[in-house]
């Protein structure tokens, strides 16, 4: 028999909310920041998975890698560590964003 994974749920402060993530408006069309950041970084499409509704960051992915946009001081890290979304969830909510190893881009 197969088991089934729980739902990832995210780090406190942060939401995997549709309504918060905004794809139709924010990353789907071409005129939108989010779509112009993985053509501006040569990315690929980018499909937001959580968000910081408050501190305006944003976990996307990208070409089978993670980054995080910080929409206010717009900033762009690729996530190099670690690499599944449930292993950067679980590093987050034990250590927050500083667990996280990264890279400017």
């Amino acid at each position: 028999m197969a088991s089934t994974k729980p739902p990832v749920t995210p780090p406190p402060g942060w939401s995997m909310e549709p309504d918060e993530l905004d794809y139709r408006t924010d990353w789907a069309p071409e005129d939108s920041w989010g779509y112009q950041l993985g053509v501006d970084y040569n990315l690929g499409k980018c499909i937001p998975v959580m968000c910081d509704p408050v501190g305006g960051e944003v976990i996307f992915t990208a070409g089978g890698k993670f980054y995080e946009w910080n929409q206010l001081a717009e900033t762009l890290h690729q996530i190099l560590l670690p690499t599944s979304l449930e292993e950067i969830i679980a590093v987050m909510k034990d250590q927050g964003r500083r667990g996280l190893k990264w890279k400017s881009l």
